[in-house]
């Protein structure tokens, strides 16, 4: 229990013996969550007894604590706190109560993304908010998943969504607030095949950059950025004028998807264009905050706006539609990834200066690899050679 909320004055209530206590720091439905305490004298002990049944968000009520306090009475002894929560009714939970509680108790307080999560949850799931959450088995995860692969959504936002109702019952249940058998291991979600296979050319990476210059210096050095060293957007917001280190010439990419903060070295173009932009503009904090100073939240309109303009998401006039061929903010990391690919650098490598977690997550740049798969073919048909010869 938090001690700042430990130090609260207690209030009656009416049931004798019964106190509350507003929390200052936990929420319960938009309002300071409120601390059950039983105050009484120990028929054995004749010492005054007071202690903390439990909280109104964790389905305690003053008319159980009343109970609790008369048990205890008749017995004429405090059982321990963990066998008052034994005998807790158990409390039931609708989607939208858990999550609403998830995004609340969990994300907010530790400044964690939630914005997505609120906002694929309202709009794919308005008919399921008052569902039990105990009541969530197989059938119904695998009946959701149909229907939202059946309204057209890409296999990557069904995974998301299953992912955002995973996540709240799972935290559910470490909190104690979860009764009902996880059916997770045993539904079947649609195959992703996310990976980007569209990668721009040195003369489209200069028509964009430029083109950017000309409508927004931060948004240009965002993709300068992630061009020259592989940066996720995420990671780009998240830069702050601390990470820049133009003596080593160093970024410091902190608490990015991996969760395995690096280290990236700057090109010497980069380098000047920072510096430029630095003494130009004197960010405070984050290198390219929001109108409030704060850290951006989505890469801006300005860079779809531009890749429009020039038609990058076009072929011969004709608008694509697989999205693994188009142009969004992230195709600039893969860009990185493929040049470095061109240009020689193994997977190892690659792998070391994506900030991937593994070594794998790097193969799909093998193809690319020009005198590796050169020297591979030139074996086989020596080979080949000797043996008819």
């Amino acid at each position: 229990m938090a001690k700042s909320a430990s130090q609260n004055k207690r209030k009656s209530s009416r049931f004798p013996g019964v106190q509350i206590r507003e929390s200052n720091v936990r929420k319960h439905n938009g309002k300071p969550d409120i601390c059950f305490t039983i105050d009484y004298i120990d028929p054995q002990t004749k010492k005054r007894i007071r202690k903390d049944i439990g909280w109104a968000s964790e389905g305690f009520t003053q008319a159980y604590a009343a109970q609790v306090r008369a048990e205890h009475l008749s017995k004429g002894r405090l059982e321990h706190n963990a066998e008052f929560r034994s005998i807790a009714p158990k409390q039931s939970f609708t989607l939208q109560e858990a999550f609403e509680k998830y995004v609340n108790e969990w994300l907010l307080p530790r400044g964690k993304r939630h914005k997505s999560d609120v906002s694929l949850f309202h709009t794919n799931l308005p008919t399921l908010v008052h569902t039990d959450i105990n009541k969530i088995d197989v059938y119904f995860m695998d009946s959701l998943i149909a229907d939202l692969t059946r309204k057209g959504l890409a296999p990557k936002t069904v995974h998301y969504i299953i992912g955002i109702i995973k996540r709240v019952i799972n935290k559910m249940d470490d909190w104690g607030l979860y009764h009902g058998t996880k059916p997770f291991s045993k539904i079947t979600l649609p195959k992703v095949n996310n990976r980007r296979m569209r990668f721009l050319t040195p003369e489209e990476a200069h028509v964009l950059l430029d083109e950017l210059k000309q409508h927004s210096l931060a948004v240009y050095l965002q993709a300068l950025i992630s061009l020259h060293c592989g940066l996720r957007f995420g990671e780009i917001a998240e830069l702050k004028i601390s990470d820049i280190d133009f003596y080593s010439k160093n970024i410091y990419v902190r608490d990015p998807k991996n969760s395995k903060s690096r280290h990236q070295i700057m090109t010497p173009t980069l380098q000047a264009e920072l510096e430029a932009y630095i003494a130009l503009t004197k960010p405070l904090s984050y290198l390219f905050p929001n109108p409030n100073g704060g850290k951006a939240a989505s890469v801006s309109k300005t860079f779809e706006r531009t890749v429009k303009k020039l038609g990058l998401n076009e072929e011969n006039g004709v608008p694509i539609t697989d999205a693994r061929q188009k142009v969004v903010f992230h195709t600039l990391r893969h860009t990185y990834a493929s040049w470095l690919a061109l240009s020689g650098q193994g997977q190892a490598m690659i792998a070391e200066l994506m900030g991937h977690s593994s070594i794998e997550m790097s193969a799909r740049y093998t193809h690319l690899f020009p005198d590796a798969r050169k020297a591979t073919a030139v074996a086989i048909d020596n080979i080949f050679k000797k043996d008819v010869s």
